[in-house]
């Protein structure tokens, strides 16, 4: 399993009070070949500034971000409670964009909200084609009182990744089987950090 793999499924780290830094390719342009996509369509990127981070990931800033119909749609779909907060971010047409955060203590589990969350909207996405052709999710655990040593992350899928980690078996426990191991290994990925760099794939 890749190191970045059980980055993912510890999630982020708190992005309040940072001036991130983007890492990862240039915006959106290395998959739209092997996607089939159209470069003009990944001209927009998902906007950040709604969770506090003045940046655009997997594209430019848009002239007027919107936030998508889908990404409320998705969004909706999970309760929040004192500890997790879900939030649906502008993005281009045909992309679905969804931030999550969970606030835990060093004794919590990390993701132990987030993660099932994140399973019920990869599910929700793979059995609704008018959810759009891309799923972006941006996550993140604030870690309350401890140390917070993994930055917020921004993945993007398209709907065929998703919707053969749906075929192959989105298990509902908090487990990393192989169905999610492979599936990890698909988006393209973005973090940010306040200090270095970090490599994306």
């Amino acid at each position: 399993m890749r190191t970045a793999t059980l980055l993912l499924l510890l999630v982020g780290a708190a992005a309040c009070g940072h001036t991130p830094v983007i890492t990862g390719e240039p915006p959106a342009r290395a998959g739209v070949a092997a996607a089939g996509g159209d470069a003009a369509s990944f001209a927009e990127g998902v906007d950040l500034v709604p969770i506090h981070i003045p940046m655009f990931v997997f594209g430019q800033p848009a002239p007027a971000p919107q936030i998508q119909p889908p990404s409320q749609v998705l969004a909706g779909l999970i309760g929040e409670s004192a500890r997790l907060k879900v939030e649906a971010l502008p993005s281009p047409e045909g992309t679905t964009a969804v931030d999550l955060i969970e606030t835990s203590t060093p004794r919590q589990r990390w993701g132990g909200l987030m993660i099932p969350a994140e399973r019920a909207m990869f599910s929700a996405f793979a059995a609704d084609r008018t959810l759009g052709q891309w799923l972006v999710i941006v996550d993140d655990v604030n870690v309350v009182r401890g140390r917070d040593p993994i930055p917020t992350t921004a993945y993007r899928w398209q709907r065929s990744d998703v919707e053969a980690y749906a075929r192959c078996g989105i298990p509902s426990a908090f487990v990393i089987d192989s169905c999610t191991d492979a599936f990890y290994q698909l988006p393209q990925m973005e973090l940010i950090t306040a200090g270095a760099k970090l490599s994306g794939t």
